[in-house]
């Protein structure tokens, strides 16, 4: 990698560290909305990052293939379903996904820097499980087809409806102002990145500590983004420092280490599935995702009811 190539990468990676602490992808937040609000934003937020990826992504993997090539599409198995689960249940732990954690770091929550010793100890526990399986066909929009390109222009169309429906909803229906900017900013930096070093996140980092293979580009994508979370807490005041408490390492080492399965066993993390799996037209990243969001909802469905019930004795 050129030293321009990895200023650019450095330089996008800060970027989606500056927005994702203002904004976030994170799975647990989208969950907590739908039940406590019964509003859709963040999960439609989540679609809007996903449209910004693949509206670069694809166009950019056909432009230089065979130099850049989407992620293969894997079947949907009983392993990927246990893993999705798996890891529903330890963002749910957590109170946070992988790059939600990196997002809250910067705004001073100090339990988070276990979190790798957990994702570790997942891979570790899990590994087993990587050989043999995961055996991937290549995407179906992995060619510049009249089928895939009409479906990238639908992609893109849909996309300009949903920011204009946010910008909507930003005037009339209290939606925090420039989210759906935000949002599409967040997938536009995250297309560009898994286009030129598709190994960027804080999953891809620990399963190279765990295999032996990991570089300095590794280790300076998380940092990376983990100062630009800093550097935006910083400029809008959310930074608080959270001393932590033994239940609280607790239970991020233990959603660690089941987020950490998780990704060993779909494969790939929450990020990786929905800004780079899902504009690959993957199938599996899509039940991934449907399934983890149901790891989260639910438990928090039975606390909120069990909750609500003790209240009223």
């Amino acid at each position: 990698m050129s030293i321009w190539t990895l200023l650019l990468v450095a330089l996008l990676t800060f970027t989606m560290g500056l927005i994702v602490n203002q904004a976030g992808t994170c799975l647990v937040s989208a969950a907590h909305e739908l039940l406590h609000k019964r509003r859709a934003w963040r999960v439609g937020g989540l679609a809007l990052a996903v449209m910004a990826s693949t509206a670069l992504l694809l166009p950019l993997s056909w432009m230089s293939s065979p130099t850049l090539e989407l992620p293969p599409v894997f079947s949907v198995e009983l392993t990927l379903i246990i893993g999705a689960v798996l890891f529903g249940i330890g963002a749910l732990v957590n109170d946070a996904c992988l790059l939600g954690s990196l997002a809250r770091s910067g705004n001073g929550e100090v339990r988070l820097v276990v979190l790798p010793v957990g994702l570790v100890a997942g891979f570790l526990l899990a590994e087993r499980a990587r050989a043999g399986q995961h055996v991937g066909q290549p995407s179906v929009f992995s060619e510049p087809t009249s089928v895939s390109v009409t479906a990238y222009c639908l992609v893109v169309l849909v996309c300009i409806g949903l920011l204009a429906a946010f910008r909507r909803a930003e005037r009339r229906q209290g939606v925090r102002p420039g989210s759906g900017r935000r949002m599409a900013l967040i997938g536009a930096a995250a297309g560009l990145l898994f286009a030129i070093e598709p190994r960027w996140t804080l999953a891809s980092l620990v399963d190279s500590v765990v295999t032996g293979s990991a570089g300095t580009v590794s280790y300076m994508t998380v940092l990376t983004t983990l100062a630009g979370s800093v550097v935006a807490s910083q400029r809008f005041g959310t930074f608080k420092f959270e001393r932590p408490t033994a239940w609280a390492l607790a239970r991020t080492l233990v959603g660690g280490g089941l987020m950490g399965a998780g990704v060993v066993l779909m494969p790939g993390g929450n990020d990786s599935l929905l800004l780079q799996s899902l504009p690959s037209a993957s199938l599996s990243a899509f039940v991934a995702l449907t399934l983890m969001m149901a790891a989260i909802l639910l438990p928090m469905a039975v606390a909120r009811h069990i909750v609500g019930r003790a209240s009223k004795l």
